[in-house]
C-alpha cells in the first residue's frame, strides 16, 4: 500500500520562521542563518581551517571501496564487452549501463556538485554582515555580479587561496567514499575530473502561447542555437568518463493536449503553426474533408483554431493526438540527430520529464524512440507506483529527486519535506 502524503499536508507550512522577526544580520559572515545554534555550525575560520586539513587527509585521494571498477562499476559482476566509452545494455531481463572497462554499472548521482552562485547583496545590506570588512579577509573573487559568493569564500578560508580547486579534488573523494559514482546535470567538470559526470545543455527555446517553456522543433532558430550549444561541449566528445548528455530540461509538454491547443490558437507565422497546418493537408486532401470528419466549416486550413475539450469530436481528438506525436518525434529526432554528429560515441539522456508529462504517452513513445535512455524527475515519496508508457524496450534514469529539511540553518524544506535529518534518511533509502 502506497500512502502519497499525510493528510492536509498542502496546507501546512512546516517553515518555522516569521521573517520580520528574524534578526539583523540573517546571516554570519560564514552565510549561515545567525538565529539559532545546530551542531556542525562553524564559529570561526581557525575551525574551518582545521576542517579543510582533515578533509585534504581523508579524501583527497579516495577512492571507491573494493569491488568497484575505476568508473564505479561492478568489478565483481559479469563481464561485458569494453567499449572505452559507456553503453547501455539489457542483462537477464534489467537495463544496466555499462562502463568504458566492461563493467555493469548503475549511476548514483548528484546534481550541482560544485557549482557556486551569488548571493545577491545589493538593496538587502541589512540582511548581511559587515561586507567591506569581510572584503579586507577574504580573497575578492568572491564578490562579483552584485552580489558575495559565501561558498567561494568559505573555500578560501578552509583550503586557501587556490580553495575552490582543492575544493572540487575535496568532494571528488568525498562522494567516492558514499559510493556516488556519478556527476548529475549542472556539476562543474574539469578536464582531470575523476568521476563519471554527465553533461547539460539547455539551446534556446521559442515559447507557444502560455507554454513558455517549450521548444518548436520546426523552427530555424532551435537547430541553430541547439547547434551552437552542442559545439560548445564538444571538448568532451571522446571523454570516456562522459555518461551522456541531457538535452533540455523540464519541458512544458504538460497534458495529452496541451502543446496541440497552443499551436491551435497560434498565428501562422510561428513553425509549428506552419507544420501543421502541412500535418493536416497530409491526413486530408481538402479543407472539406476536414470539416466533414470534424463537423466544422473552416474555409481553409490557415484559418483552423479551437480548443480541444471534453466535448470536442473524437476525429477532432484523434488527430490532434496523432500531430503531438508528430511535433514530440520532430522535436526528439533532430535532438537526437544533432546530438550523435558531435557526441558519436555517448548516450543522449533525453530531456528529463516531469510533472504532467510523466502521463503524456504520445511524448513518452517518442522519447523511447530517439533517446539512449528516457530521463524522467520524480518528486515524489516514493517511486513504487510510477510507469513508464511507452513500449519500446528502452532504460530509464531518474535526474533528480530529494527530500528537503527545515532544519540546521535551512528555511526551506523544498519539493518534497522531511522533518528531520532520520526521517531524510528513511525517506531516500525508501525511494531508492
Amino acid at each position: 500500500v502506497v500512502v502519497s502524503e499525510p493528510y492536509g499536508y498542502q496546507v501546512i507550512n512546516p517553515d518555522d520562521y516569521d521573517f520580520d522577526r528574524q534578526p539583523r544580520p540573517i546571516l554570519d559572515e560564514f552565510g549561515q542563518y545567525a538565529g539559532t545554534d545546530w551542531p556542525g555550525k562553524i564559529k570561526n575560520s581557525e575551525e574551518l581551517a582545521k576542517q579543510g586539513k582533515a578533509d585534504i587527509e581523508r579524501f583527497m585521494q579516495a577512492d571507491f571501496e573494493e569491488g568497484f571498477s575505476r568508473f564505479g562499476g561492478w568489478a565483481k559482476g559479469p563481464k561485458q564487452e569494453s567499449t572505452g566509452y559507456f553503453y547501455t545494455k539489457k542483462l537477464n531481463g534489467k537495463w544496466w549501463f555499462v562502463d568504458p572497462d566492461g563493467f555493469l554499472f548503475w549511476s548514483l548521482g548528484v546534481d550541482g556538485v560544485n557549482r557556486t552562485t551569488p548571493t545577491p547583496t545589493e538593496g538587502r545590506e541589512e540582511f548581511f554582515p559587515d561586507l567591506v570588512h569581510l572584503r579586507t579577509k577574504a580573497n575578492q573573487a568572491i564578490f562579483r555580479e552584485g552580489g558575495i559568493d559565501f561558498r567561494m569564500a568559505n573555500h578560501v578560508r578552509k583550503y586557501g587561496n587556490d580553495g575552490h580547486s582543492v575544493a572540487n579534488e575535496v568532494n571528488i573523494g568525498r562522494l567516492k567514499s558514499w559510493g556516488i559514482n556519478t556527476l548529475g546535470a549542472w556539476s562543474r567538470v574539469d578536464q582531470e575530473t575523476r568521476l563519471p559526470y554527465t553533461l547539460i545543455i539547455h539551446p534556446d527555446r521559442q515559447g507557444m502561447g502560455e507554454i513558455a517553456k517549450m521548444v518548436d522543433p520546426f523552427s530555424d532558430e532551435y537547430l541553430s542555437n541547439l547547434r551552437v550549444r552542442l559545439n560548445a561541449i564538444s571538448k568532451h566528445n571522446e571523454d570516456p568518463w562522459l555518461l551522456g548528455v541531457f538535452i533540455n530540461n523540464e519541458l512544458h509538454w504538460n497534458e495529452e493536449f496541451a502543446v496541440p491547443n497552443q499551436v491551435l490558437s497560434a498565428g501562422g507565422d510561428i513553425p509549428a503553426r506552419q507544420a501543421m497546418n502541412g500535418f493536416l493537408k497530409e491526413r486530408y486532401p481538402d479543407i472539406e474533408s476536414l470539416n466533414s470528419a470534424w463537423g466544422s466549416g473552416f474555409e481553409s486550413f490557415e484559418e483552423i483554431n479551437g480548443m480541444l475539450d471534453e466535448d470536442s469530436p473524437e476525429n477532432f481528438r484523434r488527430d490532434m493526438r496523432a500531430f503531438l506525436k508528430f511535433y514530440a518525434e520532430a522535436y526528439y529526432r533532430l535532438t537526437a540527430g544533432e546530438m550523435r554528429k558531435v557526441f558519436p560515441n555517448h548516450l543522449y539522456l533525453g530531456s528529463r520529464l516531469h510533472g504532467r508529462a510523466k502521463t503524456n504517452r504520445p511524448v513518452q513513445e517518442a522519447a523511447s524512440k530517439y533517446c539512449d535512455v528516457v530521463s524522467f524527475n520524480i518528486y515524489e515519496h516514493s517511486v513504487s507506483d510510477f510507469e513508464t508508457l511507452f513500449d519500446v524496450d528502452k532504460p530509464a534514469i531518474i535526474g533528480e529527486f530529494h527530500f528537503g529539511t527545515a532544519s540546521h540553518g535551512v528555511w526551506g524544506t523544498g519539493l518534497r519535506a522531511a522533518y528531520d535529518l532520520d526521517n531524510q534518511r528513511a525517506l531516500y533509502e525508501r525511494y531508492i
